[in-house]
């Protein structure tokens, strides 16, 4: 499969006892994902959590940093989608 292809580029989380996971792209990132982080991060008085954000960027899209968080209890990985990647995926209604 094509997905197992994709280099992931970034930093892996931090040893924390909880990390808390998301992906998004960066549309969503600028609507939603940062606040949840910044939501997060605010409330992790005892430093025990670490977020850690997976990026999903399309083919056209620029992977820029400078919107990043920066603060040691968040990491981020990210992908680069080649133009056409999501043809080669079969589509299915039916739920397992």
């Amino acid at each position: 499969m094509q997905f197992d292809k994709l280099h992931i580029g970034g930093d892996l989380p931090n040893k924390k006892p909880h990390v808390i996971y998301f992906s998004c792209d960066p549309t969503y990132w600028a609507e939603h994902g940062q606040y949840l982080a910044r939501s997060t991060l605010s409330l992790n008085k005892k430093n025990l959590v670490h977020v850690h954000v997976h990026m999903i960027y399309e083919y056209d899209q620029t992977h820029n940093l400078k919107h990043l968080i920066q603060d040691e209890n968040i990491t981020y990985t990210y992908e680069i989608h080649y133009e056409g990647i999501y043809d080669t995926v079969k589509k299915s209604s039916k739920f397992c």
